[in-house]
């Protein structure tokens, strides 16, 4: 090894004047006093090379103006004579762990003078800087008070001081300052050490690993990096409802006991499906000055499983709320956001957590119903609060199954609907979603039981908004299949989109896709068709009745005539020309009605109430009922 030592940078061993001025030193230019030596203690082996000054290094220098020497067991080293000048002397080799001697100048100026010196090496040391540092990040931790101790692996000792002042105790715990660093009150020797952490700062997990380090002299100040993770949280979410738990039955609906009664029953269990966004309701920061999540980003979505539970990823420790974005199926959307917090849970635990407890409204339905009667001024019929003595079934149009297996079957009754004064009933049974239907199960003794069923179908909100957006579907199938034909039944226009809105609910609630506008037009046609059978069937069998007296009911080769296809409006407007002129006003409200008009159309078209068209048409059918001599109307008949 070679040196290339500027001779007037080298000090020489003359000794200067003593100044005893403090210097301040920078932290830059701290120096650790082990890498300068103190002539003491004899070393074996080291080596020196001597080499004339002014020629600037021992290679450049000429061979008897230089020299090697090697210390002997005792420490001794002689070297050849040399000229006069100027010498540098340079250590090359030494023991391991002990600092060499730096250079320094002998002047030879006498002959025969020996010039003797002891070299003291002393144990290379470093400073030693802990410093606290995110794991993530790598940022320092700007926190006070997180404890260190260092190990000596050598002793297995740990390193510690005593002080005397004011009372004698002995430190082994060091602890850092407020930007998250500190310093060892005094250098480490050369050898192998190890950092353990034994307390860390809020947020963050204690992690008792030890960080081993060397110090080997090439450092001044050895830097020892600590490096833990930030604590986090899992937030879970509980879900709960009322479900359709189970089915009941009971005997006695009726006032003969006769109708076995359905009655559905609800719990509250945990309810899958529920999806959720949880959003940060503040700036969410780590003791390291990271920003985690700004106020309101949506840190996770989650959705709930078949226990009514889901638990969020992990998070960072902050305040959070939980904000419902999908219910689950048949259920209220819960719009109040749920505030919750991950505190700091202790240097000890890796993962904390907290729960969010979300409670939603099943949905309902209110199911009223209101009747309206024929009324009959000559005899005394509709104005007798007959109303009272009707009632309505409310029966499922198709299974119900609840959560337990046991199911309300189609068809199965759950309540009766009585009337007040005014013809309007509320079903009181809490429904479950499903489809439902309407029928007379009593009625007075004046009027015939009618077996028309009312349709409707409870189905969940999103079903409805789909349906709502393609409500303008009935419209068009009504229009394309039905309108026009001109014989509805019973049906007013009114009626039709009602049985076509059921098609569409239907469609909604059992969509997998595809092309929904053609899917639904097929459905709603299927409701419409099945609705339109069983009203013509019944209406041709009415006003047929009606008019039978007046018409031959076989023509002369012995066939049937349709009720459907005869030209009933040719065989009323016969019958009017003798009939008074309330009855008249009848027979023309029937001829609306076959046409399709409903009763308070023809009210508008007649200056009259809904009502008032419906008594004209019971006296008009009264007057044909009560005329058998009129039976050639519409020239039918011999």
């Amino acid at each position: 090894m070679s040196g290339n030592t500027d001779a007037e940078s080298v000090p020489e061993t003359e000794p200067d004047a003593d100044t005893h001025v403090p210097v301040p030193v920078p932290p830059e230019d701290i120096e650790a006093s082990g890498k300068e030596g103190v002539i003491e203690q004899p070393e074996e082996g080291a080596k020196f090379q001597i080499y004339l000054a002014s020629a600037g290094s021992y290679d450049a220098a000429r061979e008897d103006e230089r020299d090697i020497l090697t210390t002997d067991a005792d420490g001794f080293a002689v070297s050849k004579d040399l000229p006069y000048g100027r010498y540098v002397v340079h250590q090359t080799e030494g023991m391991e762990g002990q600092a060499f001697i730096p250079d320094f100048i002998v002047y030879i100026r006498t002959d025969d003078q020996t010039y003797s010196y002891i070299l003291d090496n002393t144990t290379q040391s470093s400073f030693i800087r802990v410093e606290k540092h995110d794991a993530e990040t790598g940022k320092i931790i700007p926190a006070a008070g997180v404890g260190f101790q260092v190990r000596d692996l050598s002793t297995g000792d740990l390193i510690a001081e005593t002080i005397y002042y004011p009372t004698p105790v002995t430190i082994d715990t060091f602890f850092t300052n407020e930007e998250g660093w500190l310093m060892l009150p005094y250098e480490l020797s050369y050898g192998q050490y190890e950092l353990i952490e034994v307390e860390t700062c809020y947020g963050y997990v204690l992690d008792s690993n030890p960080v081993p380090f060397t110090v080997d002299g090439t450092q001044d100040v050895v830097v020892v990096e600590k490096h833990n993770m930030p604590q986090k949280g899992k937030i879970v979410v509980a879900k709960t409802g009322e479900v359709f738990a189970s089915v009941t039955t009971s005997d006695g609906a009726d006032k003969d006991g006769a109708d076995l009664l359905y009655q559905p029953v609800y719990e509250i269990r945990g309810m899958e499906g529920a999806t959720y966004e949880i959003r940060a309701a503040e700036d969410i920061y780590t003791p390291d000055g990271t920003l985690r999540a700004a106020k309101g980003d949506v840190v996770d979505t989650v959705t709930t499983g078949s226990g009514g539970a889901v638990s969020s990823k992990e998070l960072y420790l902050g305040k959070y709320e939980v904000v419902e974005t999908k219910a689950p199926y048949g259920m209220v959307l819960n719009p109040n956001p749920q505030q919750v917090e991950l505190v700091y849970a202790g240097q000890e635990v890796d993962l904390t957590e907290t729960a969010a407890g979300v409670y939603n409204e099943r949905q309902k339905v209110e199911l009223s119903l209101e009747k309206t009667l024929e009324l009959s001024e000559e005899f005394g019929i509709g104005t007798n609060n007959e109303l009272a003595n009707i009632t309505f079934g409310l029966y499922a149009a198709e299974d119900l199954t609840a959560a337990d297996g046991s199911v309300i079957p189609t068809d199965g009754l759950l309540e009766i609907v009585s009337l007040d004064a005014d013809g309007k009933g509320i079903a009181q049974t809490d429904l479950p979603l499903g489809s439902y239907y309407l029928k007379e199960h009593s009625t007075d003794a004046h009027y015939i039981l009618s077996g028309t069923k009312y349709s409707v179908t409870f189905a969940y909100g999103d079903q409805e908004r789909k349906a709502e957006e393609n409500v303008g579907l009935v419209h068009q199938v009504i229009k394309d299949k039905v309108h026009g034909y001109g014989q509805w039944g019973f049906y007013t226009y009114d009626d039709l989109f009602q049985i076509g809105c059921i098609g569409l609910c239907k469609a909604s609630a059992t969509d997998k896709g595809g092309t929904f506008s053609t899917y639904a037009y097929r459905l709603i046609w299927h409701e419409l068709c099945d609705a339109l059978v069983q009203s013509t069937k019944r209406y041709a069998d009415e006003v047929v009745a009606d008019v039978t007296p007046y018409i031959s009911a076989e023509s002369e080769n012995g066939e049937f005539l349709s009720g459907l296809r005869m030209d009933l409006s040719q065989a009323l407007g016969a019958a009017r020309k003798d009939a008074p002129p309330s009855t008249a006003k009848g027979i023309d409200a029937m001829i609306l009605m076959s046409q399709g008009y409903t009763s308070g159309e023809i009210g508008e078209r007649m200056g009259a109430s809904a009502k008032l068209v419906c008594a004209w048409v019971s006296k008009a059918r009264k007057f044909l009922k009560a005329h058998p001599e009129m039976e050639t109307i519409a020239g039918y008949g011999s």
